[in-house]
């Protein structure tokens, strides 16, 4: 493929990913995690998720909030970085 068609593609994705991951926010799934399914399987994907999962009550709490997809992705990347760095 084209390195310009790979370009545009990213370019468009993950600001849609950025946009999907805001309306997750106020869902069960939160921000985090959205984003995580966004950046990794599709904004499509993220999107079904987003929709299909419950809103939170003003009452309720996220504990964990976008801790536990951040310690995935950096752990994600270091793999990818050692995988490169040793061959």
């Amino acid at each position: 493929m084209d390195s310009t068609f790979i370009m545009c593609i990213i370019s468009i994705a993950i600001p849609l990913d950025f946009i999907i991951a805001y309306a997750g926010r106020k869902r069960l799934i939160g921000f985090g995690w959205t984003l995580f399914l966004g950046l990794f399987l599709s904004p499509i994907v993220s999107l079904i998720a987003v929709l299909l999962s419950d809103r939170i009550d003003e009452d309720d709490e996220l504990n964990w909030g976008c801790v536990p997809p951040l310690v995935l992705i950096v752990i994600i990347i270091s793999l990818i970085f050692l995988y490169k760095w040793s061959q």
